[in-house]
């Protein structure tokens, strides 16, 4: 994804060079040198590297250098891949008129992200309970009529 400069320290270009130079100009994650030219068989060519600074938290405020990587395009997109992809479905989702349920998106390990996304799940699915357990009249169906739906494995 392109850098958007307003989302940066002026200081970015300085940042960047540092953290380029601590890894000795090369992918912290795959050894490739910078400007080297690399055959990339999912591409079915070779590409030119170049060396971005990711951060590791996704936040361009913490510009701490513990928090900063230099990688190549590859790993910097690997790097990003599982946020990318949310924000994907988000747009899909959006240009087909979907409404956004207002999840918030929480950034840390994903075992922490799956239980965020299961309560929500859980809660939708008892609303959705509650608001198709009702008949027109107003009086709750008998037992067993009416049960929620099972959005379980979706």
């Amino acid at each position: 994804m392109p850098m958007k400069p307003g989302r940066y320290p002026p200081d970015w270009p300085v940042i960047s060079a540092r953290i380029k130079a601590r890894a000795g100009h090369r992918c912290e994650r795959c050894g490739v040198p910078d400007g080297a030219f690399v055959y990339r068989p999912a591409k079915g060519r070779t590409v030119r590297i170049v060396l971005t600074v990711a951060h590791l938290d996704h936040d361009t405020t913490h510009n701490d250098d513990m928090n900063l990587a230099c990688l190549c395009q590859r790993c910097h997109l690997n790097h990003d891949r599982r946020r990318n992809l949310r924000a994907a479905a988000r747009t899909r989702a959006r240009r087909r008129g979907q409404l956004e349920l207002g999840l918030v998106y929480v950034y840390g390990s994903a075992g922490h992200q799956d239980r965020v996304v299961e309560r929500a799940r859980v809660a939708l699915c008892r609303w959705i309970s509650a608001v198709t357990s009702f008949r027109a009249d107003g009086a709750r169906p008998a037992d067993g009529a009416g049960d929620a739906v099972d959005f379980s494995r979706n």
